[in-house]
């Protein structure tokens, strides 16, 4: 999704492992998540590479649950859950986001556009998203395993289409650079 800027920074270049080989597993599984709490070991972040970050599907599942059950919700996104930077506290990434919503059986958004672009998959559920330049809008209808797109200052809305079962979305944008060069704004409507 940062294509286009680091083409445009001309920064774009690809850089494999020594020898063709994989990157060396140093550390067992969980070491880092189990360091990345409050209190940080510095031993923790030494080493040479990216830091390896896990989100957990099952986890992430219980938390939207237990976040709906609650009655905590968004009124543009449904339940919404922020993927974050163990190390931050921020951003996934400097010029990435991503997040994960539910909503819930036949639930539908208030509509919103923002200056960043999205990309959604559709993890479960079926729906439709409005999207529209100012008054002429269109539906989009998903199901699981779609994919779709709502460009730059559009405005949209979810709908959950079942009556019965929450529809999950996870989606990336560009939303930290934005906010990072003071150029994200939005805007809702009712």
């Amino acid at each position: 999704m940062d294509s286009p800027l680091t083409l445009y920074l001309n920064t774009w270049f690809v850089e494999n492992y020594p020898d063709g080989k994989s990157e060396p597993i140093t550390k067992p599984d969980g070491y880092h998540l189990k360091r990345m709490g409050a209190l940080r070991s510095n031993a923790a972040l030494q080493g040479s590479g990216p830091l390896p970050v896990r989100f957990r599907w099952q986890e992430t599942l219980n938390m939207l649950e237990e976040l709906a059950a609650a009655g905590e919700s968004d009124p543009f996104d449904g339940v919404v859950l922020d993927y974050t930077d163990p190390l931050t506290g921020g951003p996934t990434t400097a010029t990435i986001g991503c997040r994960i919503q539910m909503l819930r059986p036949g639930e539908q958004t208030h509509s919103h556009r923002h200056t960043c672009s999205t990309i959604y998959y559709v993890v479960k559920g079926t729906g439709v998203t409005i999207v529209g330049k100012d008054r002429d809008e269109e539906n989009l209808d998903w199901s699981e395993r779609d994919c779709f797109s709502v460009p730059p200052w559009y405005w949209h809305r979810f709908r959950n289409e079942s009556p019965t079962l929450p529809a999950i979305l996870f989606s990336t944008s560009d939303c930290p650079l934005l906010k990072a060069t003071r150029l994200y704004r939005e805007e809702t409507r009712a």
